[in-house]
């Protein structure tokens, strides 16, 4: 392995050990883990063990390994200031049945309605950028797709609550995982 693939595998240790702390410090779960948590958690782990693999047997150039990298930081950056804005209020795991409290309006929260799926999707796309391995497209998309589902779950708690009509003026001047332009 060249110093880059070692640069790209700690960049992408950051996130990932991140968000497992974000699993097992944060995220409340009320009862029982939800299904759909579980199987984040699962197709995760697998998506990780993929990206290990590219990162290892890949030819990493020093323009890709730069822009996976900062792609990396950036979702890095994305989390914790999610995190950090709910600090005082966690938030549930994904697919749990909650009805929401309340709307953050903060921190990234003022540009995306999902910063944390934000972020894990940029950690996904990253692994695909740095290596430049087309399979790892399988997990982007995959981990894209469950995460876009979760989303539309917890929207679709927001919209039949009495948060409604605030969420509703929310949703549309905030994008889903990208800021609006």
């Amino acid at each position: 392995m060249n110093a880059i693939q070692y640069v790209v595998i700690a960049s992408f240790m950051a996130c990932f050990l991140s968000f497992i702390w974000g699993m097992q410090r944060f995220f409340r779960v009320d009862g029982d883990m939800p299904a759909g948590a579980r199987i984040i958690q699962l197709a995760g782990a697998a998506s990780v063990m993929a990206q290990i693999a590219a990162t290892r047997s890949a030819r990493i150039t020093v323009a890709s390994g730069v822009l996976g990298t900062l792609l990396y930081t950036l979702s890095l950056v994305l989390f914790w200031c999610a995190i950090t804005v709910n600090w005082q209020r966690p938030l549930t795991a994904a697919f749990s049945g909650d009805a929401p409290q309340h709307i953050m309006l903060r921190g990234p929260y003022r540009m995306v309605r999902h910063p944390v799926y934000s972020s894990y999707i940029l950690a996904w796309m990253a692994g695909v950028v740095a290596t430049q391995t087309p399979w790892l497209l399988v997990p982007f998309v995959a981990m894209g797709v469950i995460y876009y589902v979760a989303a539309r779950k917890e929207e679709s708690k927001f919209m039949s609550g009495p948060l409604a009509a605030d969420y509703a003026a929310y949703r549309s001047r905030t994008g889903m995982f990208v800021p609006m332009g």
